[in-house]
């Protein structure tokens, strides 16, 4: 999922973003896609956060941060 998010134009990124309930699947798919191939803690963390609740947040903070430097937050 992430090559392909990161293969989507700026303007389609802030969207799948923005929209609550696509924003919070985005944002637990490719923050447990990280986790996973990562193994690092704070990834693990920022993936169990996204999962219970915090991924509309995070998603908008990302949204942001697309905007501003085409890179997710804790990338």
């Amino acid at each position: 999922m992430k090559k392909w998010f990161d293969s989507q134009s700026k303007l389609v990124k802030v969207l799948l973003l923005v929209i609550p309930f696509v924003n919070w699947i985005c944002e637990m798919i490719l923050r447990w896609e990280k986790a996973i191939n990562s193994k690092d803690v704070i990834d693990i963390l920022v993936a169990v956060l996204a999962t219970i609740g915090l991924g509309n947040i995070l998603g908008w903070v990302d949204a942001v941060c697309i905007v501003l430097s085409d890179k997710l937050f804790l990338e």
